[in-house]
């Protein structure tokens, strides 16, 4: 029940905290809604996962100074966290981690491939090419954030009998 109040605490506060501390350092950061997504699932499941990505995507999406179309981030973290919670479920550590890897690149290729099919001008090959190493490496930096935020949740790593159900 605490986890699930901490993760419904953290929706609100983490897109602030994106657009106020983490979008202003000098280098790559991970995008806390996606870290908050990733985390819920893995602790919480696919249904914990989908919910708090699509709440953290659309308060991030709707946090100035937006420029996006509103729903583009709420649907690429409700699928990330979908995908992530199903592929994590009672599986062990290195799976989680795997899941949290696949989830991010997910994350990156959804939101690219949403903002070309949108129509949104900053999403072309010549103007992403260049960005697509240092996203990656704010999502290297993305996953041990995640497990360890998954780990402080309490997900654990053993088998489907230690796994606490998304009710």
């Amino acid at each position: 029940m605490r986890r699930r109040i901490a993760v419904a605490l953290l929706i609100p506060v983490l897109p602030v905290l994106q657009v106020t501390l983490v979008n202003r350092l000098p280098f790559p950061a991970p995008d806390l809604a996606l870290v908050l997504a990733i985390g819920a699932a893995l602790a919480l499941g696919t249904g914990w996962g989908a919910a708090t990505g699509f709440a953290a995507g659309l308060l991030t999406d709707l946090v100035p100074p937006s420029d996006g179309t509103i729903g583009r981030t709420a649907f690429v973290l409700c699928v990330v966290g979908l995908f992530c919670g199903w592929a994590a479920a009672d599986r062990p550590l290195p799976w989680k981690a795997a899941a949290a890897v696949v989830g991010v690149l997910c994350a990156l290729g959804l939101e690219t491939g949403l903002g070309m099919l949108l129509g949104d001008p900053r999403m072309t090959w010549p103007a992403i090419e260049p960005l697509l190493p240092l996203s990656l490496l704010g999502g290297a930096v993305a996953v041990p954030l995640v497990l360890g935020l998954a780990y402080l949740l309490g997900a654990r790593a053993a088998g489907p009998g230690e796994r606490e159900t998304a009710r």
